[in-house]
Parts: structure tokens; C-alpha cells; sequence
């Protein structure tokens, strides 16, 4: 923190001789760290030593800190995949305060989507520290920060001719790098099997990394988690009888298997997620639902499992129920289709929000919190 503060000026520095209020700079330094991203955009002109800090690596990387620890939420947004209009975007956002208010929401904005003819489906891979990775097809990837309006293109991959029809991707972060994996089935000496490629953003390029081990993704359950892809895996595409939690180290490419919680009941759906930075379990049983937090994300130990809320199940529930956030009273926000949910673990109850009111459905959401990380913009 200390080399970021070194010869911060105030807004009153000048030329003309007049007497200026210097504020201390460690003062400065923690306004600037505290500050939506907008603001802090508008204060690069305010003189060379801001442009500076505030581009610095070390000054975003800790803004990015700070706005994910913040307890109040400030900068969490929800980003929604809304259906395809020629001519509107088809991306929308909120604040997650905005929706917890229960009143009409006066900031739920349509953003301008990084490419100029998007496709009639695309799906938001992930988000980690303000990127979001969307793919629109099985090739073509993108790192967008909305914050900022950056975007790039990931380079194509070279698959060969050999490619058939099955493809998963993973999006995170392993403190010097982020990276996204992709998994695909190919046809190879006269079988198919699945192999696994690695883009890493500081080289810009992917790498093969070899076969899959520990079990194929399901569609739509690799979640990232302290450095950590995790899903759930079945012993081939077409077994979903069995499921294993699968982790892969992004650092070291190692494997695990996660030991999963001492579940009290059969479930009608499992769904993976994450809550306050930790993998969780969300069980239905079509009476009841169970949430599970992994408090040692990647560890083997059953034991790391706490069951944090209980409630039951209604009707209109069904299997697009899922984890976004855990909200500062430590209340559990959920979506379900188009409906925003808040659990109260403490007494077992849940509530419906009615504040969110966009036309007609959306596809997906997804939760990001505002940051200065910059894709590496085209």
C-alpha cells in the first residue's frame, strides 16, 4: 500500500502560486480505493500522479480487494442475458441493492453488448474479479469488463477436424493469471475421448493440456472458487446417475475430488454454485431445500460441509434454482427462472421479491462486482 501512496498530489495542486489544502495522501489513497468505478475513471484527469496511481497494477488489484470485501455490497451487480432482439442489446444490468429494495428499479440499464451482431444465444461462461468470459458458440470467446467498456477477443484454438459434440468451459483467476478452460470431446485413433485446453490471458494463447481426468462436467456446473474450477462430473456424457465433485488446481493443474456433504434426504436436483467466495450444494427434494457451504473450498474433508439453510419448497420452484450472494445480514440470495428469492437461514423462511420488473424473460444471470481490471482491450 505504501508505494501506491508515494507522491499522491490533492485536486488542488496548481501552478499559479495560490496557497492549496493538501489532504494526506494515505486519506486520498483510501477515498480513491472506496469509490465506484465511474469515479474513479472521471479522477484520472484530475492530474498525472492520479493517472498514475490509478492505473497502476498494484492500485487495481487492491480496488478489486476492497470491492469484493465490501459489506455493504457496493458495486455487485447482476448482469442478465435477456432474449435476442435485433434491436435492442441483450444485456441488461441491476445493482444488487437496487433489487433488494422491493421498489420499482430505476437502474436496470441495457449495456452495450462488446460485439456489434451478436449471435441469437449466447451464455456468460463466468465472472471473476469484474471480467465476465461469454461465449457465443463453441469457438468464439470473449473477456468483456462492462465497468469500463473494455472488451477482447480470445484467440480461436486449433481443435483440428476431429472435434465432435460436446463442450464445456471454466473462467478464473490463480493470482498471476486468468485463465479459461475449455473441455471438448474428439475423435482420435478411432474413439473418441476428451481433452482439455488452457487459455491463459498474460500469453494470450491456449495450450493443450491432454485427456480429462476425475470425470466429464454436466452442462453449465463448472464454478470457480479460490483458485479452483469445480463441477459436477459423471463417468461419460450420457451417465448422470453418478456425480462426483471434481476440482482442478488452476495453478498446479492438479485433480481432487471433493467429499461431498452427509446428505439427509434424496434430492430431485443438486445444483453447484457459490456463496461468499465458497463452492455450495443447493439439494431439492421437491418438499424441501437444502444449502450446503464448502468453507475449505477444495478440501477432502466432509467434515468442511455446513448446512446453512433449510426451507421448504414451493410450487413454482423448479430446476433453474439458483445461488448469486450472500447479502450482509447473512440472508441467501437465489434466482428461480425470473424470480429473485431471499432465504432467511435463521428461521427457515424465504421471500419472493417482487421489485424486479424487466420485459418479458431472460435467459441468465450472473453476479460481478465492478473493477478496473482491463481485458486487454482490441
Amino acid at each position: 500500500m505504501e508505494s501506491m501512496s508515494t507522491h499522491i498530489k490533492s485536486p488542488t495542486d496548481n501552478e499559479s502560486g495560490e496557497e492549496n489544502f493538501d489532504l494526506p495522501e494515505e486519506i486520498i489513497l483510501d477515498i480513491l480505493l472506496r469509490l465506484p468505478v465511474k469515479s474513479i475513471l472521471k479522477f484520472r484527469c484530475v492530474s498525472k500522479s492520479w493517472l498514475s496511481l490509478i492505473s497502476s497494477q498494484l492500485f487495481i488489484e487492491t480496488h478489486v480487494r476492497v470491492s469484493t470485501e465490501n459489506s455493504k455490497l457496493n458495486g455487485h451487480k447482476l448482469i442478465f442475458t435477456v432474449p435476442y432482439s435485433p434491436s435492442d442489446s441483450d444485456q441488461m444490468q441491476c445493482s444488487v441493492r437496487s433489487l433488494l429494495c422491493e421498489q420499482p428499479l430505476t437502474d436496470t440499464l441495457n449495456i452495450d453488448y462488446p460485439m456489434k451482431h451478436p449471435p441469437m444465444h449466447i451464455w456468460m461462461v463466468g465472472s471473476c474479479n469484474g471480467l465476465i468470459c461469454i461465449a457465443e458458440n463453441i469457438k468464439d470467446l470473449f473477456l468483456w469488463n462492462p465497468s469500463i467498456r473494455k472488451t477482447k477477443r480470445v484467440p480461436s484454438m486449433d481443435l483440428g477436424q476431429n472435434i465432435y459434440n460436446y463442450v464445456a468451459y471454466g473462467f478464473g483467476f490463480d493470482d498471476d493469471d486468468y485463465k479459461i478452460v475449455g473441455i471438448f470431446s474428439v475423435s482420435e485413433e478411432r474413439r473418441y475421448k476428451y481433452i482439455m485446453m488452457v487459455y491463459g490471458l498474460r500469453s494470450d494463447s491456449w495450450k493443450r493440456v491432454g485427456e480429462l481426468e476425475g470425470g466429464i462436467p454436466l452442462p453449465n456446473s463448472i464454478k470457480f472458487a479460490s483458485g479452483k474450477l469445480h463441477w459436477w462430473a459423471s463417468p461419460d456424457i450420457d451417465t448422470h446417475c453418478k456425480r462426483d465433485i471434481v476440482c482442478l488446481d488452476l495453478k498446479s493443474g492438479t485433480y481432487g475430488t471433493v467429499e461431498q456433504p452427509d446428505y439427509e434426504r434424496d434430492y430431485v436436483n443438486r445444483t453447484l454454485g457459490v456463496l461468499g467466495g465458497c463452492i455450495c450444494v443447493l439439494g431439492d427434494s421437491g418438499d424441501n431445500i437444502d444449502l450446503w457451504i464448502l468453507k475449505e473450498c477444495g478440501v477432502t474433508v466432509r467434515g468442511s460441509w455446513s448446512k446453512v439453510s433449510h426451507f421448504p419448497c414451493i410450487q413454482s420452484f423448479s430446476l433453474l434454482l439458483k445461488p448469486l450472494c450472500l447479502l450482509p445480514n447473512g440472508e441467501i440470495l437465489l434466482v428461480n427462472g425470473s424470480s429473485f428469492i431471499v432465504c432467511n437461514p435463521r428461521c427457515s423462511s424465504f421471500t419472493v421479491l417482487k421489485s424486479m420488473k424487466l420485459q418479458g424473460r431472460f435467459f441468465d444471470v450472473d453476479i460481478f462486482v465492478e473493477s478496473l481490471v482491463s481485458p486487454g482491450a482490441e
